[in-house]
Parts: C-alpha cells; sequence; structure tokens
C-alpha cells in the first residue's frame, strides 16, 4: 500500500506565508517611496519661498527708507516676494513697500503657511498690511456646507468673468481659467439657503486668533506697527458683503486687535482680472494708485 505524506504539499505553507509577509512588506515600502516622492516634490518651493524670505530680511535690514509697509496676501498661482514698491511723499521723503504671498486656492490651507507669515512679521514694520482672506473665512475639512458655499461663488466668479470675449474677442485660455477654479472670496450672499448663520459662525476662525500669531500682532502694535486689513478688489456685482457673521467678526478685530479696515470701494472690470488673478496690490494700475495714495495719507505725508 501506497501511502501520502499529507505534510509535503508543494510548496510548502510555509513558503506561501513567507510569500504573504514579504509582499505586505514590499507594498509598505512601495508606498512610503510614493509618499516620500510626493513630498519631495513639495519641499523645493517652501524651501525656495524660505531663501526668498532670508534675502527679504537682509533687504529690509539694509533698507534706509524711512518708512516701510509690508504687505502679506495670498496667489492664487504662485507662491513668492515682488520686488519693493518706492512712493515719494509730498515731503521728499520715501515709502517702500514690501509684497510677500503665499499659494493658496482653499483658505484652510493657509495653517500650513503659517510659518511663512510668522517670519515675516518679525520684521516689524511701520505699517503692516494683511490680506482680508488671511483674516476671514476658514472652512474645516469636514464643513461641507461652507465648502459648497464657497463653491458656490467660485461657480458665480467664473461665470461672470471668464465667459465672455475678452481683447477683441480672444477668449481666456485653459491656464487663466484654472486659476479661477479655487478662488473663494468672503461673499456670503451666495451661500446656500440651507446654510444657517450660527453654522456660518461656528465655521468662522480667524487668523489673527491663532494662539501663535495673536502674541505677535499684539508686540508689533506695542513697538509701533499700525495694522490693517486690505481688501482687495473684487469685480462689478461682487461688493462688501452685508451677512452679520462678516459685520461681528471685522467689528472684534477692531476691538480687540486695533485692526482697521482699508475698503476699496471701487468695482474694477473683468479686464482687470485677465491676468491677475491674485492681485495683491500689484498689477492693476487704479488699485495700486488707490493703494499708495492711501499709505500717503495714514503716514500723514
Amino acid at each position: 500500500m501506497r501511502y501520502v505524506n499529507l505534510k509535503s504539499t508543494w510548496p510548502p505553507l510555509s513558503i506561501w506565508l513567507w510569500f504573504l509577509i514579504l509582499g505586505t512588506i514590499w507594498g509598505v515600502v512601495l508606498l512610503r517611496w510614493a509618499q516620500y516622492r510626493y513630498d519631495a516634490g513639495r519641499v523645493p518651493a517652501a524651501k525656495v519661498f524660505q531663501q526668498r524670505m532670508t534675502g527679504l530680511r537682509q533687504a529690509w535690514q539694509q533698507d534706509t527708507t524711512p518708512v516701510k509697509v509690508l504687505v502679506l496676501g495670498h496667489s492664487l498661482v504662485r507662491a513668492g516676494i515682488e520686488p519693493p514698491d518706492f512712493f515719494r511723499t509730498r515731503s521728499d521723503s520715501q515709502l517702500v513697500v514690501y509684497k510677500v504671498w503665499v499659494k493658496g486656492g482653499r483658505l484652510d490651507q493657509f495653517v500650513k503657511l503659517y510659518p511663512f507669515f510668522d517670519s515675516a512679521l518679525e520684521l516689524a514694520p511701520d505699517i503692516l498690511l494683511i490680506d482680508e482672506h488671511l483674516l476671514s473665512w476658514q472652512h474645516q475639512p469636514d464643513q461641507r456646507k461652507l465648502g459648497d458655499y464657497f463653491s458656490t461663488f467660485s461657480r458665480q466668479l467664473r461665470g461672470s468673468l471668464l465667459a465672455d470675449n475678452w481683447q477683441g474677442g480672444q477668449r481666456v485660455d485653459a491656464h487663466e481659467r484654472q486659476s479661477f477654479d479655487h478662488f473663494h472670496p468672503q461673499q456670503h450672499k451666495t451661500a446656500p439657503e440651507g446654510l444657517k448663520t450660527p453654522e456660518i459662525q461656528r465655521s468662522i476662525r480667524s487668523w489673527a486668533q491663532d494662539s501663535l500669531v495673536r502674541p505677535k500682532l499684539h508686540a508689533l502694535q506695542a513697538r509701533g506697527t499700525r495694522i490693517f486689513q486690505l481688501q482687495l478688489p473684487r469685480p462689478p456685482g461682487h461688493q462688501l458683503p452685508d451677512h452679520p457673521a462678516f459685520e461681528q467678526r471685522t467689528n472684534r478685530l477692531a476691538a480687540e486687535l486695533a485692526i482697521s479696515y482699508l475698503p476699496f470701494e471701487e468695482a474694477l472690470p473683468a479686464t482687470a482680472f485677465r491676468d491677475h488673478a491674485h492681485l495683491n496690490t500689484a498689477g492693476c494700475l487704479r488699485y495700486s494708485s488707490w493703494l499708495a495714495d492711501t499709505l500717503l495719507q495714514l503716514t500723514g505725508q
């Protein structure tokens, strides 16, 4: 009689087990490698920005202009530091404006960019102008209603600005259209009907109330820095919001941090937004002229 050894099956069970273990390890390694490559692609941009910030600090320290102004803003297309703008006042003194912005299409991404602004605040300018987006709405990832709320305005803005033919019938190219995909100014009239005021109020998170930034703002004010919230240009039909949550937030900043609001009440034509989606005080002559006049008035020049 022939006997069959059941324990001698091929391949042995232990080999299958080893295959499973090795496959799991290899899968984890591949995932880690993919994450590393993803992170590596993002690091250079942050490193370049840090290098530019270092250059800004050096230029700031060497600058002997009597009045120094720092503008903190955001861009839809890139992070960067613009060359300074110099203005000569009526009393023949000079005023210099440095502009720093970070790339951020969605407001909840600004949390990751606080260190850049943290470094910029150390410059202690005479006047600090902060983009209204950085002192305003920041919807959390789980706040889907507020996300829909901003998306509603985004679609309306793209429809009003990008559907028309500009400059002799030339249509906006795909790249410029894409730059508007996540343009979310604080326009409260576009909120869905289901989004109630208490829900909006619970979703507001002010950048100035951050535990790391707020003391720096107070320290700047103690050193004599005047801080203002800067309103960016808006196309026609998208003016100052009248939602009570916005008014309460603005009043709270004014009361607690002595941050005044500088409104730019003139609606710019759609053509002004064609090549300058971010409009960080640059690229638009009418807005830049208004800013220069406002700064001269603030400094009493």
